[in-house]
């Protein structure tokens, strides 16, 4: 009885023991290629190269392996190039589709790809080389609409976005002569700040315009000059932030100006090119100052609020930033030192930076009397000076009023609140007589 189950399962099972006794006689090359062929039937082609690759090296001299390798490659080449086609990569595709043409130049999967390819490229520069014009970007434009003729020569789209580039180019070249013209005006004028205006706006429009190219450097190096000196006056008035500011920017059109000429020789020889470096060194300096007095009314605020460490942290960051100014800070040194000694110092402090003079001298004569050795008898003789001042230009202000000279009234009141924002009845005044000013040119 067992012997006959075993003969029974014996012949049951005979098939599947020759199939595996047939894979296991089979040279490797026929396995491999019988899986290529599998996964080629089910679209599995990258599967199905790797296999017929495998098959290839097991068998060099298989002609039938090597066909089918061939054309697996040719087919996968033509799949990856569809994908990358498909999802926008067209120049990625077109570059696998050289590979195949290359063995197969007729291969017309592979020349009908490459058309659907070159078309949407043409498509898409023709938006581009389209928007580039509504953009007013003649030279994008340009580029992309000779790239769809060189995909489609003769393209009517593209040749109509060609017409329409050049007439960019006519009109920014009117727009430059235009420019050009007023820059000359300018010239004759003597107004090197319009001249520069002008000529940078025809190199705008026309950066091949070497008329205004050279007319631009010229007045770059008058512009700069000038600058340069108001940057200076601004410094002398203490008005440091502007004074650096204005600094940065001349060196800024300077730079601009080395660049754009690109001559070794001007660069290392220009007076204006070889000061650059000292003009940043100056502009740090300025603005630094800049910073050192917004330190000082931090102080002269902290010290009027008798938060005499905050003044204290002031008067450091302004002791390292400032390089003119060390009057003010050993000032406010002083005035730290005898607010800490008498609170009155700070009182005094506080209706100074109220524009109350008047109460603030009253408070520093007292200051004077017991502290003689303080500050507070320099403020008594300053604070004394600046009333007196103030009441003599406002006088002045009110004789001219009653003169009838209305713009010398004006200028005197203001100058009164320069001095004293709170003096009088100034600000109504003044107020009062601009208004009357403006009604009268109006009515001219």
């Amino acid at each position: 009885m067992r012997i006959a189950t075993l003969r029974t399962s014996g012949l049951l099972f005979s098939p599947i023991l020759a199939a595996v006794l047939a894979a296991c006689s089979a040279p490797p090359a026929a396995l491999h290629y019988g899986r290529a062929v599998e996964a080629f039937d089910q679209a599995r082609y990258e599967e199905a190269y790797a296999q017929g690759q495998a098959a290839l090296a097991d068998a060099p001299g298989d002609r039938k392996i090597e066909r089918f390798a061939e054309r697996m490659r040719t087919v996968l080449l033509l799949d990856r190039a569809r994908a990358s086609i498909l999802s926008g990569h067209e120049r990625e595709g077109l570059g696998i589709l050289a590979r195949v043409l290359t063995n197969h130049p007729d291969n017309p999967i592979a020349l009908r790809w490459q058309r659907k390819a070159k078309d949407q490229i043409a498509a898409r520069m023709l938006v581009r080389g389209q928007e580039a014009v509504v953009d007013d970007e003649p030279e994008r434009a340009l580029e992309s609409f000779q790239e769809v003729l060189n995909i489609r020569p003769g393209d009517e789209a593209a040749l109509r976005g060609l017409k329409d580039v050049r007439d960019i180019y006519d009109e920014r070249r009117e727009f430059a002569d235009e420019h050009y013209r007023n820059a000359l005006t300018a010239r004759r004028d003597g107004d090197w700040e319009r001249v520069h205006y002008h000529a940078d706006a025809a190199l705008d429009s026309d950066g091949a315009n070497q008329r205004a190219s050279y007319l631009e450097g010229v007045a770059a190096r008058q512009v700069a000059r000038t600058r340069r000196a108001w940057a200076d006056q601004l410094a002398a008035e203490r008005r440091w932030g502007a004074a650096g500011r204005e600094i940065l920017e001349v060196v800024d059109l300077l730079e601009t100006r080395r660049k754009a000429e690109n001559d070794e020789i001007a660069s290392a020889t220009d007076d204006l090119f070889t000061w650059i470096p000292e003009g940043k060194r100056i502009a740090k300096i300025w603005l630094n100052e800049a910073e050192a007095a917004e330190a000082f009314t931090d102080a002269q605020m902290a010290i009027a609020a008798k938060r005499f460490d905050v003044a204290e942290e002031s008067l450091a960051r302004a002791a390292e930033l400032a390089t003119y100014d060390r009057v003010s800070l050993n000032e406010l040194r002083g005035q730290l030192l005898d607010a800490r000694r008498d609170a009155r110092f700070s009182d005094a402090q506080f209706l100074e930076l109220a524009y109350d003079f008047e109460q603030a001298l009253e408070v520093y004569r007292e200051l004077a009397a017991a502290h003689p050795s303080s500050g507070a008898p320099a403020k008594v003789t300053t604070l004394t000076q600046l009333l007196e001042d103030v009441k003599k230009t406002y006088d002045e202000g009110v004789a001219a009023e009653q003169a009838g000279k209305s713009e010398d009234a004006l200028a005197a009141f203001r100058r009164v609140m320069s001095l004293h924002p709170r003096y009088a009845d100034v600000r109504k005044r003044v107020a009062r007589i601009a208004y009357d000013l403006q009604q009268a040119r109006e009515g001219q």
